[in-house]
């Protein structure tokens, strides 16, 4: 079995939940086991240096991804207020994007777009920033063809 130490419980249940379902994929076949076959390295590594993983003594909660609220404006397939495909056009770089992020209202006064300066957390940034970049990247690659 995988360790996934970092699966969040919702996620580990539906994996679960997918085990036990009448999907072909997972019905039982008549093969046996497959018989082990162990160097006498794997076996020392599984007498004395593999052990589980301990339980976390948390819950682990899956990420919100409506979080900040994004696609209340910018939609998710569809268009509504702020294009984001056209991110890479008006802002060629990540930092001329982050600025604008963090206190949009500095740089267009009368924008509907909310300050998220202190809403958004440093390490948030990276993905953000790499999923409208993506978004612009899949525009193009649309327009193009």
């Amino acid at each position: 079995m995988p360790r996934l130490p970092l699966l969040a419980d919702e996620d580990l249940f539906d994996l679960v939940a997918f085990l036990r379902s009448d999907d072909p994929s997972v019905r039982p076949s008549q093969a046996g086991p497959a018989r082990e076959r162990l160097s006498v390295l794997g076996k020392l590594l599984m007498r004395f240096a593999w052990r589980p993983l301990r339980n976390p003594e948390r819950p682990i909660v899956a990420p919100d991804p409506m979080k900040y609220g994004c696609r209340s404006c910018h939609g998710d397939a569809d268009v509504e207020i702020g294009d984001l495909r056209k991110a890479s056009q008006h802002y060629p770089d990540d930092a001329a994007l982050e600025a604008w992020i963090r206190p949009p209202t500095d740089f267009k006064p009368q924008t509907k777009m909310p300050t998220f300066d202190k809403a958004i957390r440093p390490e948030d940034f990276p993905p953000l920033l790499a999923y409208v970049r993506e978004l612009s990247k899949r525009a193009d690659s649309v327009q193009k063809k």
